[in-house]
């Protein structure tokens, strides 16, 4: 097996040639992962813990997607070389090898090189559009599973849905591969858990273990296993606080009856877990009970990203660009901010509105519109406003706001058709002989915004490609500062 540090491409292509031979095994109709349904109480409780990191992960991949996007990162892998592109693909592999989830490579067939590579590397921008959550004012409770599609010679069924959630290792791939792109640090070796030998082997075994052998050779067993673990720390299933100088508490009746660590910092911990923990305490896990006790409730007052969340889900079928995702995100962690915009360096910076509330309650009403529907409308009354503050110097930066940043902005986040959308509100305008005055105007004074989807037969949809004032002028494109 070559080194990935002497040569990442040779290193590369031998695990791709090990996983085309390991996953028929892995996946096949004989292999343990088809018995999970009666899967020992070490295996479920693996499962549990995979599966809400999957979910977390996803949070977390979704937000720094978001934000690549919106500064322009798929413009930049495309027009990256080659040669660029599979630097970072390869590292991506790497950093999971480095985490020991390497040996999972075969049940991804999409995660190939050269799958990835395909169409000057759009394959890699497909797959991660795939993994995006549209709604993060909560972190989700099921993956997003993408099917194995059998790349590598053995399709997964359908009826085994859930393990795609808990094999798929694309997340952590597109993770790692955005890290590198980042010029992040690679990852460290993980800890290995704390644990205990009946943990490990289970109760049955353990005790087949002390008859044949002597005492003194499993007591010295047990040390070895012990020493495996001296770093690890224990956490608390309610805050997720890890163990540091005062010792947790540990639910006595997981612990005796079914070997499970349940661990709580604190009494109100305990009893704010209670409804999660009652499905299993003193029981063994189902692969339904697993699932439920994944996914750890956010508490307010232990989030404040959650007590701040000023902007919710999507409404009906809405789906948010990644750009659009970003600037929610950044708009839920700042309460006080009304947007964000991109200035020319491509640095989203703050716009506030607090200097004049009227205008600020106003400006929120339409956007929140905007951003959980999709609102045609509303998006081009709030692109009309945005586009009406003018160039101007950004704070502790010698960048702009001009008309090119915020016109990009707004194409990524609400589509190209944004911009003639704007264009529609400032002809009914014109028509209205109200030129100057902002849809925004028009809502604090107790009016409908105007609505940019004109009928074929309208007059101002008839005339809209040859317009021109009464001196016989064309209509000029409105800019930034322009009255």
């Amino acid at each position: 097996m070559p080194n990935y540090d002497d040569n990442p491409i040779a290193w590369n292509a031998e695990c791709e040639r090990m996983a085309v031979i390991g996953t028929p095994i892995i996946m096949g109709p004989s292999a343990d992962i088809h018995r999970l349904d009666t899967a020992t109480e070490l295996i479920l409780y693996t499962y549990r813990e995979d599966y809400g990191h999957l979910c977390r992960l996803q949070y977390t991949l979704t937000g720094v997607i978001a934000k690549l996007t919106a500064a322009g990162f798929e413009n930049q892998w495309r027009t990256a070389t080659a040669n660029v592109r599979r630097h970072h693909l390869v590292e991506g592999h790497i950093r999971v090898a480095i985490i020991n989830f390497e040996s999972c490579r075969g049940f991804c067939g999409d995660i190939t090189v050269r799958s990835l590579e395909k169409t000057n590397g759009e394959g890699f921008l497909k797959l991660l559009r795939v993994f995006l959550h549209h709604d993060l004012s909560s972190p989700p409770t099921t993956p997003i599973s993408f099917p194995y599609n059998g790349t590598f010679g053995t399709p997964l069924s359908s009826s085994k849905d859930e393990w795609r959630a808990f094999l798929d290792l694309s997340r952590l791939f597109l993770h790692f591969t955005l890290g590198s792109w980042l010029s992040e640090p690679r990852p460290r070796p993980p800890r290995i858990k704390k644990t205990s030998l009946k943990e490990e082997l289970g109760n049955q075994f353990t005790e087949l273990a002390k008859t044949p052998v002597a005492p003194t050779y499993l007591k010295a067993i047990t040390q070895q296993m012990h020493l495996r673990y001296p770093t690890a720390t224990r956490i608390c299933e309610s805050c997720r606080m890890p163990e540091s100088t005062e010792r947790y508490m540990q639910c006595r009746e997981c612990a005796e009856v079914v070997y499970r660590r349940m661990i709580y910092c604190s009494k109100h911990c305990q009893k704010d877990d209670w409804p999660r923990h009652k499905q299993i305490c003193g029981k063994k896990l189902t692969l339904e009970t697993a699932r439920n006790m994944a996914i750890i409730p956010l508490k307010t007052e232990k989030n404040p990203v959650v007590a701040n969340v000023q902007i919710g889900p999507v409404v009906g079928s809405y789906k948010r660009s990644p750009a659009l995702i970003a600037q929610v995100i950044q708009l839920n962690l700042h309460p006080d901010v009304s947007y964000f915009l991109t200035d020319s360096s491509g640095e989203f910076k703050p716009i506030s509105l607090d200097f004049d509330p009227p205008s600020q309650d106003a400006f929120r009403a339409i956007r929140n519109r905007a951003v959980t529907s999709g609102d045609r409308s509303a998006a081009a009354a709030l692109g009309e406003f945005l586009l009406s503050l003018g160039p101007v110097p950004t704070a502790g930066s010698s960048a702009l706001l001009t008309d090119e940043s915020v016109t990009g902005q707004l194409v990524l986040e609400y589509g190209g058709d944004i911009m003639k959308d704007i264009h529609i509100l400032k002809v009914k305008s014109f028509y209205n002989q109200s030129l100057g005055r902002t849809q925004l105007d028009r809502y604090m004074s107790g009016q409908e915004i105007d609505d940019v989807v004109l009928s074929p037969g309208n007059r101002i949809c008839r005339n809209l490609s040859s317009l021109s004032f009464s001196n016989g002028l064309p209509l000029p494109t409105w800019r930034i500062g322009d009255a």
